[in-house]
């Protein structure tokens, strides 16, 4: 019955990929984002059949339902804009220098820092310190970026929350056919790079995925603006650059799971079911966990940092207390929305995935000549959907919420000038 299930579930996905993509026949932002989704309910099919960790319930038709009525909502504003379509970007270009500028400062130290760790640690430490080192950040948070000097840090804190305003102004860049400051591309692309090092010196994979599948994104969005000489080099670094990070994290993924097995935890550490796991378990464990919940914290990503920044004070539950409250392990992946159903509950959820989608609908709806603070603001939305086959990505880069709005403010600001 479980295996029935989920095809229906993946069949969904397929479904509406199918239709899209039968109604542009490009390959748009939209179908790139469904294309995920598919995929991923696609494994999922697999993964079921393995499941390293189970569930606390059956798997059932109605949670697979409300998750896909609640991530077509949130599809909404994607696929309402057609990018295939897009002509121009407005936007003031001594603005963009200066806001490149001022990221690429702050990136430079902590960027040097990375890359001097990466090349000595990683060219003299054996495999049991590299997890040894793993194994200390992983269960003291403080320890993560214990590497990097105090100066660093801080930069480095900055640099992350500015990594899509970043990624905007280098792809928007590749656009122009004369004016191109080589410097500030370059600058850019460290500023890409840096947290791909970073991943890989506190064996994070989920940092490398999520700045891979962004890069891809931002592509895919100015494609209909570039010359066939930047679609060609983009080809390119798409194919040396994606597998490299592929290699990257089957690499990290080896690791991790020879960190399992030396700790002896239970479950199926085998390289196949462990990587689907990883792409797919946040279906299953949304249908037969976090749907079945009734214990929830009243709050997400978003409301989160604004506590934060007014300083409202609340202590966050550690894992291990709040996987008690919910009665099931707290830190695997349910998806996006089922990291609002563990805030709010279904009908709040379902409330916040039909409301808030139309008001970034509104916000960034599709026109041939769009303004590049609209462009901001579609990518920040759009980090939502696109890896929300997990968890929402704001959960660990919140800031980037503040920094990304502060400077599509200024944008916006500048553009009307």
């Amino acid at each position: 019955m479980d295996f029935f299930l989920t095809v229906i579930n993946a069949v969904l996905y397929i479904i509406l990929l199918y239709s899209y993509w039968i109604k542009n026949k490009y390959l748009n932002i939209g179908v790139f984002i469904l294309s995920i989704w598919a995929f991923a309910a696609t494994i999922g099919i697999y993964y079921e059949t393995e499941n390293i960790i189970g569930h606390i319930r059956p798997i059932t038709l109605f949670p697979y339902i409300y998750l896909f009525v609640c991530t077509f909502f949130m599809f909404f504003p994607i696929l309402q804009f057609r990018n295939q379509y897009l002509k121009t970007i407005i936007v003031n270009l001594k603005c963009v220098n200066i806001m490149s500028a001022f990221i690429i400062v702050v990136t430079i130290i902590p960027f040097c820092e990375n890359l001097i760790y990466f090349v000595t640690h990683f060219s003299t430490s054996d495999s049991t310190e590299i997890i040894s080192n793993f194994n200390k950040r992983y269960q003291d948070a403080s320890l993560t970026y214990a590497y990097l000097s105090s100066l660093a840090r801080k930069l480095n804190y900055i640099s992350h929350s500015l990594q899509l305003v970043a990624l905007v102004l280098l792809f928007y860049y590749f656009t122009l056919s004369d004016k191109k400051n080589k410097f500030i591309i370059i600058g850019l692309i460290i500023v890409y790079i840096n947290p791909l090092i970073e991943s890989i010196n506190i064996l994070a994979r989920f940092m490398m995925v999520i700045y891979l599948f962004l890069g891809m994104f931002m592509f895919i969005l100015f494609k209909p603006l570039y010359s066939q000489k930047t679609k060609i080099l983009f080809y390119k670094i798409i194919l040396i650059f994606g597998g490299i990070i592929i290699g990257a994290f089957i690499v990290l993924t080896l690791y991790r799971i020879s960190n399992f097995s030396q700790k002896k935890y239970s479950g199926d550490f085998r390289f196949l079911p462990f990587i689907s796991r990883y792409v797919s378990e946040g279906f299953g464990n949304f249908n037969g966990n976090m749907y079945h919940t009734d214990f929830f914290t009243h709050t997400d990503a978003v409301s989160r940092r604004f506590e934060i920044m007014f300083g409202i004070e609340e202590e966050d539950l550690t894992i291990s207390e709040s996987s008690r409250q919910f009665g099931f392990a707290s830190n695997y992946f349910y998806t996006v929305v089922g990291d609002y159903y563990r805030g709010y509950g279904a009908v709040l959820t379902f409330l916040i995935f039909l409301i808030v989608p139309y008001f970034f609908y509104r916000g960034c709806r599709f026109k041939k000549n769009m303004r590049l603070s609209k462009i901001l603001l579609l990518t920040m939305y759009a980090k939502w959907p696109l890896l929300g086959i997990c968890y929402d990505m704001y959960l660990v880069d919140g800031w980037q919420l503040v920094s990304t709005s502060l400077a599509i403010l200024i944008f916006y600001v500048v553009e009307k000038k």
